[in-house]
């Protein structure tokens, strides 16, 4: 019986950072010694886990599925931060469309082997994404502070709503955010209904250098506030 928990990421719109949060956030919860981490890239078609962890080897999620045999923790790649990652081809030679019952069984499958599940589940609402938020146990929905992202926010919260989750539906994420934006917890929570746990501040030098060097915070500059920020998260959501 699966054991471990999982988290999925979904963001608002496109641009606003989702495989982002979910890399360091993966690291962030892999901090903790005792706890097992995967990160799963379960954005098919669009996903660069890989490009972001530095890690395009190994098993991928769809040779996983294709195989309908459980995956190994061992056999997975291992990120030097100590969580394990099961990325896509970055060529997209195996891009496939993937049914709801299979994305039930890899979480399944991965729960019962990590304490820690991350899921980047893209920012497509489709069968995929949906089923790896109805299935998880907590849900981020990450979002800037500009307008058109706090209206796909806003979507897809709506959408989330209605696939009967228990509890809390998404917690919120705002990325990039500015300190004198304006654009504060409570104003969002007023504005479209999203609970925000954690406001990652704008740093862009820091993300893009890290992206560059193909690191994720913790390795590029692991005391930066932006890094801390991610504290914020793991507060709000402990396993």
């Amino acid at each position: 019986m699966p054991t471990g928990k999982a988290i999925a990421i979904l963001g608002a719109k496109g641009g606003v950072g989702t495989t982002t949060i979910a890399a360091n956030l993966a690291a962030e919860f892999a901090a903790n010694p005792d706890q097992s981490v995967v990160l799963v890239d379960l954005n098919l078609f669009l996903g660069d886990v890989g490009l972001h962890t530095g890690i395009e080897s190994g098993p991928t999620v769809l040779t996983v599925i294709a195989s309908d045999t459980a995956p190994d923790a061992s056999a997975l790649a291992r990120h030097p931060l100590g969580f394990s990652v099961l990325g896509l081809a970055s060529d997209l030679s195996d891009a496939d469309e993937v049914p709801a019952e299979a994305v039930v069984w890899l979480l399944d499958s991965l729960r019962s082997q990590f304490d820690c599940v991350v899921v980047d589940a893209g920012t497509d609402l489709n069968e995929v994404s949906l089923t790896a938020c109805r299935y998880a146990d907590d849900r981020l929905l990450v979002t800037t502070e500009q307008r058109s992202a706090l209206i796909g926010a806003k979507r897809r919260l709506h959408v989330l709503s209605q696939l009967e989750i228990p509890g809390t539906v998404a917690l919120g994420v705002i990325n990039r955010a500015h300190a004198d934006s304006g654009v504060n917890p409570a104003a969002v929570h007023q504005a479209i209904g999203l609970t925000v746990i954690a406001r990652i501040r704008n740093a862009w030098a820091d993300n893009q250098a890290a992206l560059t060097a193909k690191k994720l915070l913790r390795e590029h500059c692991p005391t930066a506030n932006v890094t801390h920020d991610y504290t914020q998260i793991t507060r709000h959501v402990r396993y």
